[in-house]
């Protein structure tokens, strides 16, 4: 196990062309079917806002996630979220905890400097029961996003909220949900 890491919380305007491509290089491996995506870039649809990384010795990134915060609507009802995405831990790495160390991250970070009322993320079935161990609830509900340009209603979103500032039983769960934008 890797004891040497360091988590590294930095704005999208102050990552290096080198941080763009050791990101680039953790997404392509993590994500094997979507190599042309990061190939070409560190992010998949919205341009984050902040990225948090772990990073181990000689700078190899070992977990990254990225996030912009955003005002949504769920019901009509104002909510301000901090969208998820791009999580992944470098597949050298699997197994070890740093998964669960970059979101216990980004939770204090969320609770501490960036308070919002809720992270929002969209994943996988197959991915739901591990942000379920570290705090995400996840919700079935309409998602309404910007996608390729137009905007469409996806019946199921597959989303999960963490609760910060404010608790699950807040969060209206059978409203459609609004990103007033790209996914993250």
């Amino acid at each position: 196990m890797t004891t040497n890491f360091t988590y590294r919380l930095i704005a999208e305007n102050d990552l290096t062309p080198d941080d763009h491509q050791r990101i680039s290089g953790l997404l392509v491996k993590a994500f094997p079917n979507d190599v042309e995506i990061f190939s070409q870039a560190s992010y998949c649809y919205s341009l984050p806002e902040y990225r948090l990384l772990i990073e181990g010795e000689q700078g190899v990134v070992i977990a990254h996630l990225d996030f912009e915060r955003r005002m949504i609507s769920v019901g009509g009802e104002e909510i301000y979220v901090a969208g998820v995405g791009e999580v992944a831990t470098n597949p050298d790495y699997h197994r070890q905890g740093f998964g669960s160390k970059l979101m216990n991250k980004l939770t204090a970070i969320l609770t501490d400097e960036f308070p919002v009322d809720y992270g929002i993320l969209q994943c996988s079935d197959t991915n739901a029961l591990f942000y379920g161990q570290v705090g995400w609830y996840r919700i079935h509900q309409p998602l309404h996003r910007l996608y390729q340009g137009e905007f469409a209603t996806v019946a199921d979103g597959d989303v999960m909220i963490l609760p910060v500032r404010k608790t699950i039983d807040e969060w209206q769960s059978d409203a459609v949900i609004d990103l007033r934008g790209e996914s993250w």
